[in-house]
């Protein structure tokens, strides 16, 4: 005699020759397979030889989450989830979807219940800074697939950025003049060469103009001043330099000149 066997309204309804034999649904249970890396995961209905519920959950306290995403523009690897219910129900675990055209995943052995949320997240594969992320509410009903759609947000960074430039403007020194009189004296001299430098400013700063000189020889005196005066104090030619400056380095501007400090005539 031949049987077959298929769940009607609760109950196993066995047949044979038009002969129908009905038994516990406790043989009866839900379970779901869910594939990693696949387009789609699948749920069933079957009946078993032991009896045991392979959720933890009794067929009349248990159901099942069926889970659809759609994703574009990133590269998602595995999703991480996060599902929590009434009286402190919590579940965690991930999604793989590597080899999926689709984001796809059925989670069973859920206890009735409402007020359930799903919360997944996932960076992308090639740019961890990017985190798509999402939530969903649904409510668990017994023998039943609930459908919960996530819609899922990606947070992309900004791969430029901008600048805020600003600046000042300063016009330099003009050296308008370098005088130095004389050029020659013969040591010992009884008088020095006096120094002349004037100078211009079109802005007047940042600060207010400085002259410095400098001499590879013989003796300044008022170097920081427009007017200086150098003494030969022994014979050679020494190169006597004005720096003006208006407070900016880059503004600094110089002007040189070689003199002689002459040994007086060994005929003399």
């Amino acid at each position: 005699m031949q049987l077959s066997a298929q769940c009607v309204n609760g109950k196993i309804a066995k047949s044979s020759a038009g002969l129908e034999v009905s038994m516990p649904l406790s043989r009866c249970r839900p379970f779901a397979l869910l594939l990693a890396s696949a387009v789609f995961a699948s749920a069933a209905v079957g009946c078993g030889s032991d009896g045991a519920d392979p959720t933890g959950e009794s067929a009349e306290n248990a159901g099942v989450l069926g889970l659809e995403l759609v994703v574009g523009g990133v590269t998602l690897a595995k999703l991480e989830y996060t599902l929590a219910g009434p009286n402190n129900y919590v579940h965690k675990g991930s999604i793989d979807v590597q080899s999926s055209s689709k984001i796809a995943s059925l989670i069973g052995g859920i206890p009735v219940g409402a007020g359930y949320t799903i919360k997944l997240t996932a960076p992308d594969v090639f740019d961890p800074a990017t985190i798509c992320s999402g939530s969903a509410s649904f409510d668990i009903v017994s023998n039943t697939i609930t459908m919960a759609e996530v819609h899922l947000t990606c947070r992309v960074p900004p791969k430029t950025g901008g600048a805020l430039v600003s600046g000042t403007i300063n016009v330099c020194p003009t050296l308008t003049s370098f005088s130095i009189d004389p050029l020659e004296l013969i040591v010992p001299a009884t008088r020095p060469m006096k120094l002349d430098t004037r100078a211009t400013d079109g802005d007047n700063g940042p600060s207010a103009l400085s002259f410095t000189y400098t001499s590879t020889g013989g003796r300044l005196y008022n170097a920081s001043t427009a007017f200086a005066v150098l003494e030969c104090t022994t014979p050679g030619r020494f190169t006597i330099t004005v720096t003006v400056s208006d407070g900016d380095p880059e503004c600094d501007v110089s002007a040189s000149q070689v003199v002689t400090c002459s040994a007086p005539d060994a005929g003399m």
